[in-house]
Formats: C-alpha cells, structure tokens, sequence
C-alpha cells in the first residue's frame, strides 16, 4: 500500500483468523505438568516455546546467543517443528536446557504448555503462531511489523516487541524480563488474549464477504453503464441518419427548421444544444 498510495482506500483486508474454541481448558495446568515432567525440568523452571520449521528465519541462532548471554539454567527452550538440530549451533552449556519436539499435532495443547511463546522471525508475512499462543492465553515475545506481518495488530501492552530479532543483546534482555517480572507476564497475557479475541474466522469472513459484495455492486454499475452506453450510441446512430437525410435536402432557407427538428430531438434524448447550432 505505501507504494500504491491512491488505491489505499479501495483495499479491504481479510486477516487471517483464529477459532474461538481455542480457549484454555480447564486441565491445562496438569498437562502443563506433564511436559515439564517429560523434559525433566522442575517445577520452577521457566519453558520458551519456539514454534517454526524453517528454523533459520524463525530466529532461533538469535535465541540460542541470547540464552547463552543469560546462562540461566532455570530458562529452557523447547522448539516444535520438523527443523533439524544440525542447522544451528548449540553450546554444550545449553544441551540440558533446549528441547527438540519435533512436529507436533496439537499446537493449542501445546501452547497451554508452556510459559511464554518467543517468535524472533526474520521472515513472516503474517504469523499465526502468535496468534495462536496468545488465545491459548501466552504472554509472547515477537519480531515488530517489519519481520512479522502479524505485530502490526500489536502494542506493547499485548506483547513484548523486539525493535530487531537479530540482536541477541536485546533479546537477552526480553526473555529475562519475561522471565523475572511476573506481573508484566500476567498482564500482557490478558492484553494479549483479549486481542486474539477481536482477530476471528468470523471476522475474516465479515470482511471477506463484504470484498465481494462490492464487487457484484461494481459489476452491476458497470453493466448499467455498458446499457445506458449502447442506448447512447444506438440513439446518436438514429440522429446520425436524420442529420444525413436532412443534409440531403437542406437549403438556407430550411435551418432553422432544421434547427427546431434537431433540438426537439436532442431534448428527449436528454442532451442539451446550445442556444443556436
């Protein structure tokens, strides 16, 4: 749009949505639990989730330096999707505290999982992973609108921003926030849930429907148009023959007959001549 200035208005944007279902069950707490207990972490311990296959534009280098800045063996990472371990480099410091799921099949148990989402993409025009997380009631860290299409719906009361995913520095200081201050957590937590509320499939279907019911009113003004159009030019057609008869008969003495004739006929037809032809 910025490089289309004048359409700007002409354009409706259907943004992808999320399913109001995906409320946090009342049992998330014990599943909670139960990863931690898989992973060997204890109860204490604070668990990221990265969500990404594609694990170098997801940003997970930045984070895997930014846990190394912090060397806190409390803060763990698991990381879902079918990105392999060999693409990045992990410190043997860090073995014990990051987690490779792989693929997993049910992102909204998932979610409810875990302590806070981080999602540093590179690369994401939209971004439903943050989406998701926060209906399932995740505080997040994400990229701005530049890397994440999705964090232009976003301000800092829903969610930590980082002003660059690449800079493991700032997002050192991100994740330790996120981890240290609880009531910052709690309360982009419920800013960020209520504002997955207002982005559903209902309204992306609002919008979607309301697109297409301008293009059939446009399509119905064009073809009245192309009706009054080939009225036009079948009535100029007739004109056109009566100004060929005349022409053929016409004398100085006979204008202003003509010109009488001409004007009557241009009058029902809704043009206007001027005060002499």
């Amino acid at each position: 749009l910025m490089n289309y200035p004048k359409i700007d208005k002409h354009i409706i944007i259907a943004y992808p949505g999320i399913n109001s279902s995906t409320e946090v069950q009342s049992n998330s707490l014990a599943k909670f639990n139960n990863l931690k207990k898989e992973l060997e972490l204890n109860q204490d311990d604070f668990l990221f989730l990265f969500v990404g296959n594609d694990l170098i534009k997801k940003g997970l280098p930045a984070v895997i330096k930014a846990l190394e800045i912090l060397r806190n063996g409390h803060i763990h990472l698991a990381i879902a999707g079918n990105g392999k371990e060999n693409v990045v480099n992990i410190p043997a410091e860090l073995k014990n505290t990051i987690h490779f799921l792989g693929v997993v099949d049910n992102m909204i148990d998932l979610y409810q999982k875990a302590d806070c989402l981080i999602h540093p993409t590179l690369v994401d025009t939209y971004g439903m992973a943050v989406l998701e997380a926060m209906s399932a009631k995740l505080p997040v860290i994400v990229s701005n609108k530049n890397y994440c299409g999705f964090a232009e719906h976003l301000n800092d009361e829903q969610a930590l921003i980082l002003e660059n995913p690449k800079d493991e520095i700032e997002l050192s200081k991100m994740i330790n926030l996120m981890f240290t201050d609880t009531s910052l957590r709690e309360k982009i937590t419920i800013n960020g849930f209520e504002k997955s509320k207002s982005i559903s499939w209902e309204n992306t279907l609002e919008k979607t429907l309301l697109a297409y019911n301008i293009v059939l009113k446009l399509k119905e003004y064009i073809k009245l148009a192309e009706l009054d159009f080939k009225s036009t030019i079948s009535q100029l057609s007739k004109v056109q023959t009566v100004i060929n008869n005349i022409n053929n008969t016409i004398s100085f003495e006979t204008i202003p007959l003509v010109n009488d004739r001409l004007r009557v006929l241009f009058d029902k037809m809704g043009f206007k001549l001027p005060t002499k032809i």
